[in-house]
């Protein structure tokens, strides 16, 4: 078991980094026609609610793409830290 630790570790390592990747070049969420039509409408909380709901869904988008990097670094500190010493 020792040993396929590292080589496990570093394969999810490199699908972390990937998919972080792959979640960053799909782009932020973007503002859509129903907030538009609310700003032109002037309905302010309908407006305030839909500018809410883009918020969060930009912040997920960041804590995802950091989620996946950070995993990447722990998970390669850990296939290091479980190798053992060469003799």
């Amino acid at each position: 078991m020792q040993k396929i630790m590292p080589p496990i570790l570093l394969f999810l390592s490199l699908a972390s980094v990937i998919c972080g990747f792959v979640i960053l070049a799909t782009g932020e969420p973007e503002v859509n026609m129903e907030l538009h039509r609310a700003r032109i409408d002037g309905e302010e909380q309908y407006r305030q609610l839909l500018e809410e709901r883009l918020g969060r869904r930009q912040l997920s988008h960041k804590l995802l793409i950091g989620g996946c990097f950070v995993s990447a670094a722990l998970f390669t500190v850990g296939a290091f830290a479980a190798m053992s010493p060469s003799q």
